[in-house]
């Protein structure tokens, strides 16, 4: 059955939900019909089909999983690098009919989506939906010192160039940043099929100050410190057994200055890694976006480098990163560089646990606990 959507909305990650919702409020008022459609983040899904019955939008919200790539790096390059291309082919036919299956029927609409990184899917709905749609490209995030790749450096970064332009074709690009080479979509591509560009400073200033709180449909509970999860092990940024220890510091001198039962943790959505490392607070939705835990009574936001700590209006925000060992430190210095051109305010940057202690005590005073809190078996 068609479904005449006239407005589609292609989200993709957490940092694109006020944006998201910020159309949503926008169509709401024009009793459009709309399609929401999330990619490979089922927390995302989650929250979306959530907020649209609690809130009664009366949407369609739809589910793309990411297609399972199963070639395995053991067999040698070569022979990886031959099953990455013949997965490929399976790969484009698994989009292919996952686009033919929401796609039809819809024109005449507004399509919306934000972000030219990571998630290549995006970049084949969009291609498709401009033919018969208007597209408006509002972007949430702006890497700088991004190159695209014109010439591959090893056997497996061509394979993996090879394989995207298998599937989404020449309008694919890969681009390389200081911290990783992601899926890139281009300024060709951004051009021949986007009819309004909002840049991220412009985004930005539309967003700032959006109010969730008609949007908050979870029940509150107070607390004094919120910390935003940002899974780094199995990353290969830092070493395991290096980490757990790092988070049994920074814990421990937290649970010194607040009780357990006013420290929320919020894990990264769609990211299980690290549930088993942390032993104190209250773990709070994980597909809940950060921003409906910003109250007044919260005293201290700490991440490491979440999205989430760039957005608060209020507060003490902390990030951790310093208190964290990289294997490749200049990683760790382009995430900081990245927090500080992202933040809305003032990030401090704890260089020590003393440090950070001395921050918790002049927000909290003398500490109340003689015993620190251990994590895990640090």
């Amino acid at each position: 059955m068609k479904h005449q959507a006239k407005t589609v909305i292609l989200c993709e990650s957490y940092d694109e939900v006020p944006s998201c919702l910020d159309v949503i409020g926008q169509v709401l008022a024009r009793n459009h019909d709309v399609l929401i459609v999330t990619f490979g983040n089922e927390d995302l899904f989650r929250l979306f089909s959530e907020m649209n019955d609690k809130l009664d939008w009366k949407m369609r919200v739809e589910f793309v999983g990411l297609f399972p790539r199963n070639a395995k790096k053991n067999k040698g390059r070569v022979a990886w690098a031959l099953e990455v291309i013949l997965e490929a082919f399976e790969e484009r036919s698994y989009y292919r009919k996952k686009l033919k299956d929401l796609a039809v029927g819809i024109q005449g609409g507004q399509i919306y989506f934000f972000t030219r990184f990571i998630n290549a899917p995006t970049q084949l709905f969009v291609k498709a939906l401009a033919k018969r749609n208007t597209v408006m490209f509002r972007q949430v995030i702006e890497f700088r010192d991004v190159q695209p790749i014109t010439v591959p450096r090893s056997v497996s970064e061509a394979a993996r160039v090879l394989r995207q332009w298998l599937i989404y074709g020449g309008d694919f690009i890969f681009a390389r940043a200081p911290h990783r080479i992601m899926e890139y979509i281009s300024d060709d591509f951004l051009w021949k099929y986007v009819s309004t560009w909002i840049t991220a400073g412009e985004e930005g200033c539309i967003v700032d100050g959006f109010d969730f709180g008609k949007w908050n449909v979870w029940p509150q509970q107070r607390f004094s410190v919120v910390y935003f999860d940002q899974p780094l092990a199995k990353t290969g940024r830092v070493r395991e057994s290096e980490y757990r220890e790092d988070l049994c510091g920074i814990f421990s001198a937290v649970s010194k200055y607040v009780e357990s039962d006013a420290i929320a943790i919020k894990y990264h959505p769609g990211m299980h890694s690290d549930t088993d490392y942390i032993k104190v607070g209250v773990e709070v939705p994980r597909y809940m976006p950060g921003e409906f835990l910003c109250r007044p009574e919260v005293k201290v936001y700490m991440s490491f480098s979440s999205g989430a700590i760039t957005r608060i209006g209020n507060g003490v925000v902390v990030s951790l990163i310093e208190l964290v060992r990289f294997v490749d430190p200049s990683a760790k210095e382009y995430i900081k560089r990245r927090l500080i051109e992202r933040s809305a305010g003032a990030i401090r940057f704890p260089e020590s646990i003393n440090a950070l202690e001395d921050l918790l005590k002049g927000l909290f005073g003398t500490s109340d606990n003689a015993e620190s809190v251990c994590i895990g078996s640090c």
